[in-house]
């Protein structure tokens, strides 16, 4: 789990580094991730033990953040770089929101293992393909 932590933070430092003062227009498409993010964090709040509560809203504070920079910086890149960057962005939340679902919850995500990886591996395949596709530009 601290890998993926670590990972998210690199990614939020990469998007921050790359990102220019974003449109007031732009900041609108953060608040889905906002939401999300409170939402998400009150339904797992009365599910998961007192040991489990700093490190789950570490996680999900840092996920939610990579999310919100990362998608402030797809504005800048042109199509189909930016969807493929918003669409690595939406798989993590996915993938780590399916893990936190079948850890602490009754909530049994399908198929588990092939969710979870599935779009943790598209996750990233996005992300690399929007990089990629940037650095040939």
């Amino acid at each position: 789990l601290s890998c993926f932590f670590v990972t998210h933070i690199l990614y939020s430092i990469a998007f921050f580094l790359r990102t220019t003062s974003p449109k007031w227009t732009h900041s609108l498409a953060i608040l889905p991730f906002v939401a999300y993010y409170i939402l998400m964090g009150d339904f797992l709040a009365g599910q998961i033990s007192l040991d489990f509560k700093i490190p789950v809203l570490a996680y999900s504070s840092i996920i939610t953040l990579m999310a919100i920079i990362g998608t402030l910086f797809s504005f800048q890149l042109t199509i189909p770089k930016s969807y493929f960057l918003l669409m690595g962005i939406v798989l993590f939340v996915i993938s780590d929101s399916s893990i936190a679902f079948e850890q602490f919850t009754d909530f049994n995500v399908p198929f588990p293992r092939f969710s979870i990886m599935s779009t943790y591996i598209l996750a990233q395949l996005g992300i690399v393909l929007a990089t990629v596709l940037h650095k040939i530009e």
